[in-house]
């Protein structure tokens, strides 16, 4: 399988026998949440307009989308009621229903309630396609999957820690052994909701996927813009901020 970033966008696609478009922690809804600071729904037609128009370009077949969908943890929030099933009934004008995967975030909870009815089947805990894995990254997926490569979200990556790109979102891509798995591809997507932080828990405790690396052979890390700003050297700045 071969795999492409969507340069400048937080996207990925993953060409195998079909072309599949995967974006990360889209947190619909997440504007109730702000505190003194007002922000409408806008920014979800941003991203919708961003995700067709790579869809569009580079012929896409299918659409992953790795958790996340929507912000509040506990509950549903009047906003993500509202915006959620415009933004899959959108979706649904652009691909049939057995195109669109979903898998579940932490902040998923009672998602399936939210989508047109015939998309409620299609949410999983992790996908695997061909030899790529696809899950979140709050849970731990089995060590028995034999697999070559592993994509989660969940971690929000951004430069931090004095950086003059403070806040930037980044792409981190690692050679590393997990588990017994060696020479594992491990790769951390940045967030699609450009007003997201980094995640509270940046550190091995909060990813249970990073807990089971034993070594890094090689890493990058990568600005939405594609410019390299660091690599297993500087890995700990990003993941351990």
């Amino acid at each position: 399988m071969h795999i492409k970033i969507a340069y400048p966008y937080p996207i990925l696609i993953l060409e195998g026998e079909k072309r599949y478009l995967v974006v990360s922690d889209l947190h619909i809804g997440f504007e109730a949440s702000l505190k003194g600071v007002r922000l409408d729904n806008s920014y979800m037609h941003d991203m919708l307009r961003d995700i067709l128009h790579v869809l569009k370009e580079d012929r896409c077949d299918a659409i992953v989308l790795l958790g996340d969908i929507k912000d509040r943890i506990d509950r549903i929030g009047r906003e993500e009621r509202i915006s959620i099933p415009y933004f899959f009934n959108e979706l649904l004008n652009h691909l049939s229903i057995d195109n669109i995967h979903l898998v579940k975030g932490n902040h998923d909870a009672g998602i399936d309630r939210l989508l047109p009815y015939d998309l409620r089947n299609s949410v999983r805990s992790t996908i695997i396609i061909d030899d790529t894995l696809l899950t979140h990254g709050h849970i731990m997926p089995r060590s028995s999957m034999k697999i070559k490569r592993i994509i989660i979200g969940h971690l929000h990556p951004v430069l931090l820690n004095g950086s003059i790109m403070h806040g930037e979102r980044v792409w981190v891509i690692m050679k590393a052994t997990v588990d017994n798995n060696d020479d594992l591809e491990v790769i951390i997507m940045p967030s699609m909701n450009r007003y997201l932080s980094a995640d509270r828990d940046r550190s091995k405790n909060g990813i249970p996927l990073l807990r089971r690396i034993k070594s890094v052979t090689k890493a990058i890390i990568v600005t939405l813009n594609g410019a390299i700003v660091g690599d297993e050297n500087t890995l700990e700045y990003v993941l351990n901020s």
